[in-house]
């Protein structure tokens, strides 16, 4: 669990960066990032994606649900965090995508090892073998 939460917070540093340098727009985070810091532009949001969120949360919540009474309340909790670390997952790819556009060298030896390493400790977390 060390692991993963230190890298989820390095990931989220550069996330935010780049989402307030512009680079991500269109990801599902940045809308709800872009709601949460102007709540006014909740209207102008994009209604799918919105909808994509509450349905993964509410999902992911009876599928955590199952898990608690089921007697594995580690579960749940990892059942939970699924959608945000998955939405995580698709920000670096957006990140990858827009730097890709300026250059393919740059993208690949900044952004793939920070995907592949964040692909892996999610894996190994998921899994179990560092909880």
């Amino acid at each position: 669990m060390d692991k993963i939460t230190t890298y989820i917070a390095v990931l989220g540093v550069v996330i935010l960066m780049f989402y307030f340098g512009g680079v991500i727009v269109d990801t599902p985070s940045s809308v709800l990032l872009g709601v949460l810091l102007h709540p006014a532009n909740i209207e102008s949001s994009p209604f799918w994606i919105l909808a994509l969120g509450a349905l993964s949360i509410l999902t992911s919540g009876g599928i955590a649900l199952g898990f608690y009474i089921a007697g594995k309340p580690d579960m749940a909790v990892r059942v939970l965090l699924i959608p945000a670390l998955l939405s995580i997952g698709w920000d670096i790819v957006a990140i990858f995508n827009s730097l890709e556009a300026l250059s393919v060298l740059i993208a690949t030896i900044l952004i793939a090892p920070l995907l592949v390493i964040y692909l892996l400790s999610l894996v190994e977390w998921l899994t179990g073998l560092s909880s």
